[in-house]
């Protein structure tokens, strides 16, 4: 696995949670909710923050190297 090919996300490190292996890559991981989080920390409200990941971050496909993000069970 080359490791030079995973994308982050700018403005999010601290969301950052770690790495998933599929289909022989590596991808970034980051949590839903701390991205929330962090947009809400920037004066968005709650409708707001989830629109913007939705569409920003959720909705960006970069190619097959596109940072993940996770949910947990209880927030579905």
């Amino acid at each position: 696995m080359d490791d030079e090919e995973i994308l982050y996300v700018d403005g999010f490190e601290e969301a950052f949670f770690g790495y998933v292996e599929i289909f022989n890559k590596r991808i970034a991981l980051y949590s839903r909710s701390l991205c929330l989080d962090i947009l809400m920390s920037q004066g968005m409200n709650s409708e707001e923050a989830l629109e913007f990941y939705d569409f920003n971050l959720k909705g960006a496909y970069m190619g097959e190297f596109t940072p993940g993000f996770f949910i947990y069970k209880d927030e579905l």
